[in-house]
């Protein structure tokens, strides 16, 4: 997809190089990266411009923009949501309001049946996020947290496109 939306605050779209310096800065602190799976800490620059481009294959990664300032990402890929989001930017119910476009996005055009979602167990904001949006819990996993260098307890969630539908009012 390389189409993104809007919402009441905030702008979504692909990711393109110039994005690159803000997310290095967003994915350099520690108090983020600490609670996403994939990434390494500290990451390189290289390594974080090669993120800073659309997303190629099934999903969708859009940048968080107020204005022009680049403030997370949301995404849609494998059929999991994953998000991140500026330290200064939290608690603002941001991350719900991008989650929610990208629900609509995953459950809309893409037409999925069911979003995954993997969350460390002691990241009590993302667990109740997603838990307001939906999400279900399906198990617990113990995996290496590379930011965080150890393993790390985890918490595997899911949302089925009826449930996403019921929700927002749309039914079946």
């Amino acid at each position: 997809m390389t189409e993104g939306e809007t919402t009441a605050r905030l702008t979504l779209r692909p990711l393109g190089p110039d994005d690159a310096p803000a997310l290095h800065a967003i994915v350099s602190d520690l108090a983020v990266v600490r609670e996403l799976g994939p990434f390494w800490w500290p990451l390189d620059f290289d390594k974080t411009a090669s993120r800073a481009r659309p997303h190629i294959g099934d999903g969708f990664v859009w940048g968080l923009f107020e204005g022009d300032t680049l403030i997370g990402s949301v995404g849609v890929t494998g059929g999991e949501i994953g998000y991140m989001l500026r330290q200064d930017r939290w608690g603002r119910g941001l991350a719900r309001e991008a989650a929610t476009a990208a629900l609509d996005r995953a459950f809309g055009p893409m037409a999925l049946q069911q979003v995954g979602a993997r969350v460390w167990a002691d990241n009590a904001p993302s667990l109740a996020l997603l838990h307001r949006l939906g999400f279900v819990e399906t198990g617990r996993h113990t995996e290496m947290a590379p930011a965080r260098g150890v393993r790390t307890a985890g918490v595997d969630l899911r949302l089925d496109s009826a449930a996403w539908r019921a929700l927002r009012g749309q039914g079946e």
